[in-house]
């Protein structure tokens, strides 16, 4: 199921009475019968305008406070969307503001979108709006300020009463909520909303128990949960004297042995292909640097949960040997990411080496050694970032 988003509106009208102040009128010139002209506005005598109402004396001499409501837009909201020149399902979903599964929901013809189907997006493609979204809000128009109108000769009335205050609607929206299906585990809900595992049991303390199967708890079919928001960007790159710059050579011994047991040229050729994770995750563990990050359902996960925990440097410029580096969700790669490793050395061309598994086609297959530029053309993107395992 797909996040459901449902704005609360409420509505407090506030009504402002002016009281009549009692005028002095002078009396009537003695020996005559003409009557006394009305008096006219003074000069300091204040009057604001109200829309679409008669106008009113204010005689206070205090302003009323006119609130008025901001426009809002009542056009309606597109209800497909058209695919585009470097759209990924998970770049969409982004753009629509719902999660992955629920745009896969919604379109259950469109393979490209991920979840194992292994098919791709097209320039062109139309895919079904998930109900509830707003996609590309224009910016709400700016709240016109009141304006003082031209004072005008009062009228007989005794009592002047300010239009209604108007609020404006209440806009916050509850937190996005995932339902549990049949089925569903702490690593399937993971995968299918692309949020690490750690930041789905921070989001819901009230189903750690259930989602973890510990203390004879378990979570069931149509369990509301609260889906986490996206993590921060990384940062730029490590600062000087950080631990993250030290050097794993550990992690790189690791992963020539790994490619020794499982390269093109071994017995077990395809033991990680398309299990990128897997391996990087098992090298961590033979370099005796296991770290928890790798431990999620995808690269795509680990990814956010390196960037949730403040772990991810966007710049390779001083990228240490060992370095775990990550891709982004892509066509290309099913949406679930890519990770390799840094092997600590460059092409005479300055490309830096990466140790990685395969499985790209049935060229490319087993853990090889592989030139930064030409993963980036496989991934179709840039490394979104690294991170040192601990």
């Amino acid at each position: 199921m797909g996040s459901t988003i449902q704005p609360n509106f409420g509505a407090n009208a506030s009504r402002t009475t002016f009281k009549p102040v009692a005028a002095t009128v002078p009396p009537p010139a003695a020996n005559t019968t003409t009557p006394a002209a009305p008096r006219l506005a003074a000069a300091t005598d204040t009057f604001v305008s109200q829309p679409v109402r008669k106008q009113g004396v204010n005689l206070t001499g205090e302003p009323p406070v006119v609130t008025v409501m901001p426009a809002v837009d009542v056009s309606p909201k597109p209800t497909t969307y058209t695919v585009k020149d470097g759209d990924t399902g998970y770049g969409i979903a982004h753009k629509l503001g719902v999660s992955l599964e629920a745009l896969r929901n919604a379109n259950p013809q469109a393979g490209g979108l991920g979840g194992g189907s292994g098919g791709f997006l097209n320039i062109g493609d139309t895919l079904n709006v998930p109900s509830g979204t707003t996609p590309s809000q224009a910016a709400p128009a700016p709240i016109p300020s009141a304006t003082v109108a031209t004072p005008v000769v009062p009228q007989t009335t005794t009592e002047a009463t300010a239009a209604p205050a108007v609020v404006a609607p209440d806009t916050a929206a509850p937190s996005a909520q995932y339902t549990i299906v049949d089925g569903d585990n702490l690593d399937l809900i993971a995968q299918k909303l692309g949020v690490s595992k750690q930041a789905l049991l921070d989001e819901n303390p009230q189903a750690a128990d259930g989602l973890l199967r510990q203390n004879n708890q378990f979570i069931h079919p149509n369990q509301k949960l609260s889906i986490p928001g996206p993590p921060p960007p990384p940062l730029a790159e490590a600062p000087a004297g950080s631990p993250d710059l030290a050097p794993a050579p550990a992690m790189v011994t690791a992963a020539e042995e790994m490619e020794a047991a499982y390269g093109a040229d071994s017995a077990d050729p395809t033991h990680y292909d398309w299990k990128c994770l897997k391996f990087v995750a098992q090298t961590a563990v033979n370099a005796g640097q296991g770290d928890p990050i790798l431990d999620q359902p995808s690269a795509a996960t680990a990814l956010y949960e390196a960037q949730r925990q403040g772990r991810l440097y966007a710049s390779t410029a001083n990228m240490p040997e060992g370095a775990v580096v990550f891709w982004p969700a892509t066509d290309n790669n099913g949406d679930d990411g890519h990770v390799a490793i840094y092997t600590g050395r460059n092409t005479e061309d300055g490309d830096p080496i990466m140790l990685t598994s395969t499985g790209f086609n049935s060229k490319t297959s087993g853990v090889r050694e592989m030139p930064l530029s030409e993963l980036n053309r496989m991934e179709a993107a840039e490394p979104s970032g690294w991170m040192m395992p601990r």
